[in-house]
């Protein structure tokens, strides 16, 4: 965990940081370059922060609502919320790179086509390791009684749209299907 010695000017320098990312404060809202892949890649950032910065999330909220009200009634609000994986998702950090893989699912299927990418096999390891987070939070949090009693349901919801996406993908594939895991078999070695 990184350690903060001037706690105000850390935080002053995350505001701007953030503010900097939140985009513009006028009318135009300009969706090219403020869109859903950058906000997620935003809120995954500001989950890193708090976690290994210690960062209490009202900080970041706290940016959020000023930076809104400073905008003003006339403009338009930003176009990425703060999204709190803490509060949303159990196991934020494994939620997080079954999201990565949903992203760049295409890169990764290309790069394993080619077995002489120099990736191949770091590829090949973190679709496994996908596989076997999803196995392992479904199972804890989604599955009979579990899934009443969990606190946070946007896991489950989560789940279920990776196993659709992952699923599709792979039902594409033909000819990666014995190289790709199944996110139903326990026996998912590389």
């Amino acid at each position: 965990m990184g350690q903060v010695h001037d706690k105000e000017e850390w935080y002053n320098d995350l505001c701007i940081k953030l503010i900097r990312n939140l985009g513009t404060f006028s009318f135009m809202n300009n969706k090219d370059k403020y869109n859903h892949e950058r906000c997620k890649n935003l809120n995954s950032w500001l989950y890193y922060i708090t976690k290994d910065y210690n960062v209490p999330q009202h900080v970041i909220t706290d940016i959020f609502t000023q930076s809104n009200n400073t905008i003003g009634e006339g403009n338009q609000k930003h176009y990425c919320l703060n999204y709190l994986y803490k509060e949303k998702y159990n196991d934020p950090d494994k939620i997080i790179k079954l999201i990565n893989l949903e992203d760049y699912m295409k890169d990764f299927l290309s790069i394993l086509k080619n077995n002489h990418d120099k990736n191949h096999c770091l590829c090949r390891k973190f679709i496994f390791e996908c596989a076997n987070i999803y196995r392992e939070m479904n199972k804890m949090y989604c599955t009979g009684q579990t899934r009443e009693s969990s606190t946070k349901s946007d896991t489950c919801s989560k789940l279920v749209n990776f196993n659709t996406i992952f699923t599709s993908y792979i039902s594409r594939e033909k000819k990666l299907k014995e190289k790709l895991p199944s996110l139903t078999s326990n026996d998912n070695d590389i």
